[in-house]
């Protein structure tokens, strides 16, 4: 691997990672996840009440898989059955599953609540 390979790479990584907390007031209204990806900026935003170290419902991981997708096109699906939030999901899940988590137990974290109106096509990406 040549320097600029490395370089590249170093490079990629610190995007990958880069987030910005913001105060909850200051968060995109209409959004409850405590997270969101902002692909124009390369970005993660995480609201500032959000324990990004214990992560305890994995929406770092899911929002780590929109980077690293961020050039990758998506099936044009509506959410949450497009091909990025597949993959988003799935990943996130595995996340949950090593903590211990069943399906059915995930929507009783608060930040995940809300996700149970897509319960049938969440539970297809659990066993993935």
């Amino acid at each position: 691997m040549n320097l600029i390979n490395i370089i590249q790479e170093v490079v990629n990584n610190f995007i990958y990672e880069t987030k910005i907390v913001v105060d909850d007031s200051t968060f995109p209204p209409q959004k409850i996840d405590p997270t969101q990806y902002d692909a124009e900026n390369d970005i993660i935003l995480v609201k500032s009440s959000y324990d990004t170290v214990k992560d305890p419902a994995g929406w770092m991981v899911h929002e780590k898989v929109h980077a690293k997708l961020r050039n990758t096109p998506d099936d044009g699906k509506q959410y949450p059955s497009n091909s990025i939030e597949r993959a988003a999901y799935t990943e996130q899940f595995k996340y949950l599953k090593q903590k211990g988590y069943t399906f059915d137990q995930i929507f009783t974290i608060p930040t995940m609540e809300h996700k149970k109106r897509y319960y049938n096509i969440l539970k297809n990406y659990w066993g993935k």
